[in-house]
């Protein structure tokens, strides 16, 4: 397609209606500027309370304010889609709003063709030539969200045979996602496969028509194996309605199935009831695994395509350790061996080599630490066999053991035969633990009151009354959680900071609601810079505000 064919698709491209502009200009803010004398508003547009930004107006005011956003406006007709996205730049001279639109991307969608994508790079992209182009790496060229009924225009489009009932219509809603950027993908998928649509909608297959045009970045399933042909040889199936998550498991079914062994339909009906039936395995080349033995928390954990898979791929081994007992490394197997975290190869060989080890029934855990064992059975001078023994027997890592000595250490208490091989691991374990986290919780809060009331006395300087304003500084750590809750940010992370006095922390408040949080100043006590001035939720505060701290600020250092 030629340059000259592409302007002219663009400069002929549909006109977004008076609603889409009123709808996408509702998302910018209206100023108030006024003092005793004089109001000036920006616009006489109805927003919410959050749009609305009072400033004071002195003689000094610069009406500067510049908003900028994007949206994308969809529009359907019997020949073709576009999608159209806008961005819309609000500025203010004189005080009063003024709008002005470019239009960045636009994709033309038309029935049997491959979707046109034009867009218009801004100045400064550096990846990406200037002018019209249909290459462009489509995810990084919309990035706004749709604000019209597209659904409505889609209706209007010629993709309205699909629109027969309401069911399709809902199928749109559900992998919707609006305010993200993935809708306009969701309406070039229903293009693409406007055929396969029409074929699922006749049998009622909502939840496969859901998964035809989800976006690729939520799709669970491969949409070039739910082809034509696989809608034709699964017309009962597909009548049912069946779950995405069922489709995929069928999509998949007859590569296992032909691999283990077991008819297609079988597997099919153990995914779709999530289920194994270890009798359907009785001449498979599965059948001398105890599907019965396999833990219920590796059933509960696994997706059943991913046991079986790897039943096949290690049926051997699985079976091994289910004759001797190994039970969990049966588990571990039938999970699935993690070996890119660890160089441990667990084979016929290694199993046979560990044999004996293998029969206590010991987690993977034992295997990949067995040195670590060893040395630490070293360092509190015992066997290491009866280290390893109480590890397997009940099921503690030697992660956890170090951890439970450590703070047995810590507490000073006596370290024996009792003590060191509880009888209940995980309960003396948690009483350890939160002994030790008491004891020192206890000691952090004694040492930071101290520290703390010394830094009031030596930041006493920075409280005051300026102005319209109440300066004043915590006075103890619970007053930051608590300012630090009222403003909803992070103030109770600067207690240790406070007291050691790297930083000033000093609330900012009206003369008139002197108890009532504001705004937040943080200062570097060496240089008295400012080193963030914030309101609620972290909001900057108006420039007059700032204005005012800044003055305060340069007079506590004077």
């Amino acid at each position: 397609m030629t340059k000259q064919k592409l302007i002219k698709i663009w400069n002929n491209r549909l006109k977004p209606t008076k609603a889409f502009w009123k709808e996408a200009h509702s998302e910018f803010p209206v100023y108030i500027w006024q003092n005793k004398e004089q109001k000036i508003v920006s616009s006489t547009r109805k927003v919410s309370k959050r749009l609305i930004n009072n400033i004071r107006l002195t003689k000094n005011t610069t009406f500067r304010k510049v908003n900028q956003d994007s949206f994308i406006y969809v529009k359907g007709t019997k020949k073709r889609i576009e999608l159209q996205e806008w961005d819309v730049i609000q500025t203010t001279p004189n005080g009063k709003e003024k709008f002005t639109h470019e239009l960045r991307n636009l994709i033309v969608l038309e029935k049997g063709q491959k979707p046109l994508h034009l867009n218009k790079p801004y100045p400064e992209s550096k990846h990406v030539e200037t002018g019209l182009r249909t290459k462009a790496i489509f995810d990084s060229a919309m990035s706004a969200y749709i604000i019209n009924d597209f659904v409505a225009e889609l209706k209007r489009s010629f993709l309205s045979d699909l629109f027969v009932d309401n069911q399709f219509e809902e199928a749109i809603k559900d992998q919707c996602f609006r305010y993200y950027a993935r809708d306009y993908e969701i309406i070039e998928n229903i293009v693409k496969y406007h055929d396969r649509l029409n074929h699922l909608a006749k049998l009622g297959a909502y939840n496969a028509m859901k998964a035809l045009i989800s976006s690729s970045q939520y799709s669970n399933i491969n949409k070039g194996k739910l082809t034509d042909k696989f809608i034709r040889d699964n017309v009962e199936f597909l009548k049912e309605n069946p779950s995405i998550s069922q489709i995929g498991d069928v999509l998949t079914s007859k590569t296992l199935a032909a691999k283990i062994g077991v008819a297609a339909y079988k597997i099919s009906n153990m995914f779709r009831n999530k289920i194994i039936i270890p009798e359907d395995f009785a001449e498979s080349n599965l059948k001398y695994i105890d599907f019965n033995k396999i833990g219920k928390e590796v059933l509960k954990q696994n997706n059943l395509r991913n046991i079986l898979d790897n039943c096949y791929k290690y049926a051997m081994e699985i079976e091994f350790c289910q004759k001797i007992g190994a039970f969990r490394m049966a588990d571990y197997l039938v999970s699935g061996p993690l070996n890119y975290y660890h160089n441990l190869t667990i084979d016929r060989e290694f199993l046979k080599a560990n044999k004996q080890v293998l029969k206590n029934n010991p987690s993977i855990d034992y295997f990949l630490n067995r040195s670590r064992i060893e040395e630490f059975a070293k360092e509190l001078r015992i066997k290491t066999g009866r280290l390893s023994n109480y590890l397997i027997k009940h099921n503690v890592s030697i992660q956890a053991f170090e951890s439970y000595v450590d703070n047995i250490k810590y507490l000073k208490w006596d370290i024996n035969k009792k003590t060191l091989f509880p009888d209940k691991f995980k309960i003396n374990a948690e009483d350890a633990e939160l002994a030790v986290e008491l004891d020192k919780e206890t000691q952090e809060n004694q040492s930071l009151k101290l520290e703390f009331d010394k830094a009031v006395d030596d930041f006493k300087q920075y409280e005051l009354t300026f102005k319209n304003f109440v300066f004043t500084i915590p006075h103890k750590p619970q007053d930051l959680i608590e300012e630090g809750v009222k403003l909803n940010n992070c103030l109770k992370s600067y207690r240790s900071k406070f007291a050691k006095e790297q930083t000033v922390i000093v609330f900012v408040r009206t003369v008139d609601a002197p108890n009532k949080s504001l705004f937040a100043l943080e200062v570097n006590p060496k240089t008295n810079n400012i080193v963030q001035f914030r309101a609620k939720n972290n909001a900057r505060p108006s420039d007059e505000a700032n204005k005012i701290v800044k003055e305060y600020v340069e007079q506590v250092a004077a």
